[in-house]
Order: C-alpha cells, then structure tokens, then sequence
C-alpha cells in the first residue's frame, strides 16, 4: 500500500513540475490573442504567434530587446507572427524568425502585420526581422493610414518575399495615406 502511495506521490510531483516548465515555455508573450487596448510584452523565446483579436483597437505588442519570436508558414493560410487589427502598434527589439513554404499570392505571410487601418509597425535600431519561404514578407500593411519604420535588418530568402510590403494579399484595391521610413538594411 505505502508503495502504491509514494508512486502516486511522486507521478502528482513529476506533472505539477512539467505543468509548470510548460507553462513558463509557452508563456513568453503576455497574451496571444489581445484585445482592444491591451499590451503584449515578448520575452525570452517563444514559437507561438501573436494576432490581436479581429476588430481591435489599441493593441501594442512590443518584442523586448534580446527576445525572440519564430514560427513556420505551413499551412495555405495567411499566417502573420505579430498582427494587430486597427489603430494599433507592433515594435520589435528582438528578433523576428518565419520560414515555411505554404505561402502563395494571396496567402502570404509576414513577420510583422498591420491588418487593417491606422497601424504603426516599427523594426528598431539593432532588431532582426529573417523570412526564408515564398511569400513570406517581413513588414507588411492593408488598408490607409498604416506606417511602417524599418531601422533594423529584414533579411527575405524566397520568391516574392519582400521586406516591406503595403499590398500584403492584395485584398484592398486602393491603399492611401501610406508611409514609410526605411533607415534600416534589406538582405536577400
């Protein structure tokens, strides 16, 4: 009996260790799927994208200096690793990793996104943004109003893979009021 209790005691300790190395793994964003007027802090490493929830305003997603977030294209989705909806903000002072080849013209991926209007995206001084994969972009925008800042390094690896787009899927047919400012390096 005191064999069948210390197994059991030592299967409860063994979970309640790995449910907590698994959490602090997959907890490196705050939050991945924020809402209106949330911010998402990235830390550590993480391979979990963060997409703020559709019609949200207000969001700031900010990738801390030395973080790194990655993911894979592989399904036939549009597949972003940040994004935010609508008068939002992503800046990154990481590093920024999306490979995959699932992507096509109107299925495209992106390191950063802006999905809709107003939204302002910035890869700072010093951060990486590196794409490997066919339509895989590094910054890109849909919609008006949207400003993109590259002061970093955007390294693309693949056909039609750009480092700053604003026809990211080519799903709006005008796209006004759009800025850039690119003091950053562009390799491919």
């Amino acid at each position: 009996m005191r064999a069948i209790a210390r197994g059991a005691a030592t299967a409860t300790i063994f979970l309640l260790l790995f449910a907590v190395v698994a959490s602090s793994a997959a907890a490196q964003c705050s939050n991945t799927a924020p809402p209106s007027n949330t911010t998402v802090t990235c830390s550590g490493n993480s391979s979990t994208p963060v997409v703020a929830v559709a019609g949200s305003t207000g969001v700031t997603i900010n990738v801390v200096s030395g973080a790194s977030v990655s993911a894979s294209h592989s399904t036939a989705v549009p597949f972003p690793i940040l994004s935010v909806d609508q008068n939002s903000t992503i800046t990154n002072n990481g590093t920024l990793s999306l490979s995959g080849g699932a992507g096509s013209g109107t299925n495209r991926g992106a390191a950063i996104l802006g999905n809709t209007n107003g939204n302002t995206l910035t890869n700072a001084a010093g951060a990486t943004i590196n794409t490997a994969g066919a339509f895989n972009d590094g910054m890109a925008a849909n919609g008006s109003g949207n400003t993109l800042i590259n002061n970093g390094t955007i390294t693309t690896a693949g056909p039609n893979a750009y480092g700053m787009s604003a026809a990211w899927g080519t799903r709006y047919a005008a796209r006004a009021h759009r800025r850039y400012t690119d003091g950053g390096e562009h390799r491919r």
